[in-house]
């Protein structure tokens, strides 16, 4: 049994089966509207292009900040070049100026030589200056400060360094592409969700048998909290029955069983016992069986009764004796034998008479074979009484 719920809840556009209608696993029950799934999905779809688009413009704008970022490193190493070269400059400089000094003193050197190595030295100083400015102004945001102000590690190896280093001056770039790939994630799972209701919208069985309700018009509003069909699998259908304690030693699982039904008088439905309760009825001292039953041609209903029989798991033994070593009880069917104790001695056993034939009958009870019974002149005999030897009749 299954009882059938939507998904989503949705406008019913499309009934595909009545009650009393049979159906596989899988057909249709009905259809749900889809009007606003397909807008949706048309509009998922296209922001999912859209967005795609722009993931592929912020992978481009991160390649081109780490292009950016290794032309900033070649334009620092010329820096430094260009600082080392200025230094060099102005150290040979001040030593040109001292030595034209101390010549100018002893009047080696005229005051307008004198003069020109110190308008050289300046120059190499004021060099020296701009490129000590420039060098610092072109290493802002790759000091190892940068990174501990970002809040970052500083590696202390020169290759880790500069990876950190690519990291912190393209931050922005690669935060913009990881924002956008969290937004493709969000279209698509948008997309698959909108692609799934689309296929549930059409609603199906889930198990082959009979459609047994309907609860749900066309144009009606389906709601998940509510059953709208109800699908019984009656290929196999189940009885229950109470079995008497006594008989618990004569059932077990797996046992063959028959019934029939007033409704197909000729026919005989066979099963076999599926699950016995592990619980006796206080009352009625019974347990509930439950037989499984095969109905390939849908003929039983659920809710019809039905009388049955089990195979006995474990019968009594039928033994055939004369007509004359069976006492009729006052309960038809039954009797009485005289049994023969190991002592010798006769004692009543009460038996089933199952069938009477050609003198004889067949009955059923605490007998195994090779006990002896008295035969003839039953009416005779007191319980008690000493067995005649073997071959010797009761007078």
């Amino acid at each position: 049994k299954a009882e059938i719920t939507p998904r989503f809840e949705a406008r019913v556009q499309k009934l595909f089966r009545e009650e009393g209608d049979r159906i596989s696993k899988g057909q249709p029950l009905l259809q749900l509207d889809t009007t606003q799934l397909i807008l949706q999905q048309k509009k998922d779809r296209s922001a999912l292009e859209v967005q795609k688009k722009e993931i592929g413009l912020s992978r481009s704008r991160l390649i081109l900040a780490r292009q950016r970022v290794e032309r900033d490193f070649s334009t620092i190493e010329k820096a430094k070049a260009t600082l080392a070269e200025a230094k060099a400059q102005a150290d040979n400089a001040r030593r040109t100026l001292q030595n034209k000094t101390k010549l100018h003193e002893i009047g080696a050197v005229s005051d307008s030589e004198l003069k020109g190595v110190q308008t050289a030295y300046a120059s190499a100083e004021a060099a020296l200056l701009r490129a000590e400015k420039d060098f610092e102004n072109q290493k802002v945001g790759y000091r190892k400060e940068d990174l501990k102000q970002a809040g970052l590690p500083v590696p202390e190896q020169s290759g880790a360094l500069q990876t950190a280093l690519v990291g912190l001056n393209t931050i922005i770039e690669k935060a913009e592409l990881e924002k956008n790939e969290a937004t493709l994630q969000s279209i698509q799972a948008t997309l698959e969700t909108t692609e799934w209701m689309l296929r549930e919208s059409t609603v199906r069985s889930p198990l082959t048998g009979v459609v047994a309700s309907r609860d749900i018009d066309l144009g009606e509003m389906a709601k998940p909290d509510k059953a709208m069909f109800v699908v019984i699998d009656t290929r196999n259908i189940y009885l229950s029955c109470p079995i008497g304690e006594k008989d618990l030693g004569r059932i077990d699982k797996g046992q063959k069983a028959s019934l029939k039904v007033d409704a197909y008088p000729d026919d005989s439905f066979q099963g076999k016992i599926e699950l016995i309760s592990p619980i006796i009825d206080p009352q009625s001292r019974t347990v509930n069986v439950r037989i499984i039953i095969s109905n390939p041609d849908l003929k039983l209903k659920t809710g019809m009764f039905a009388r049955g029989e089990i195979e006995d798991a474990a019968p009594d033994r039928v033994f055939l004796v004369p007509e004359e070593s069976v006492m009729a009880a006052d309960e038809p069917g039954k009797g009485w034998v005289f049994f023969e104790t190991e002592e010798g001695f006769l004692f009543k056993k009460p038996v089933q008479i199952v069938e009477s034939k050609d003198n004889q009958l067949e009955i059923r009870g605490d007998l195994k074979e090779g006990d002896r019974i008295a035969v003839g002149a039953l009416s005779t005999i007191k319980e008690g009484d000493r067995a005649p030897e073997k071959g010797e009749r009761k007078k």
